[in-house]
């Protein structure tokens, strides 16, 4: 991880963007979902997202 110009290393860590809106890709794909299936979202209305560092294996809650 880099910041402010200095490397820092970090273990058992993973980091996850979170977009502050999202829609589906593809909206025939969302509209098709059953539930336990996966669909792709792209950026929303807004591009903001929030980067975060979390231990692995953390859930999100």
């Amino acid at each position: 991880m880099n910041l402010a110009g200095r490397q820092i290393l970090l273990d058992d860590v993973q980091r996850r963007v979170l977009y502050h809106s999202t829609r589906p890709a593809d909206p025939h794909e969302l509209a098709s979902a059953q539930p336990g299936d996966m669909v792709r979202l792209v950026p929303g209305s807004s591009a903001e997202a929030t980067i975060a560092v979390v231990p692995v294996g953390h859930q999100a809650g």
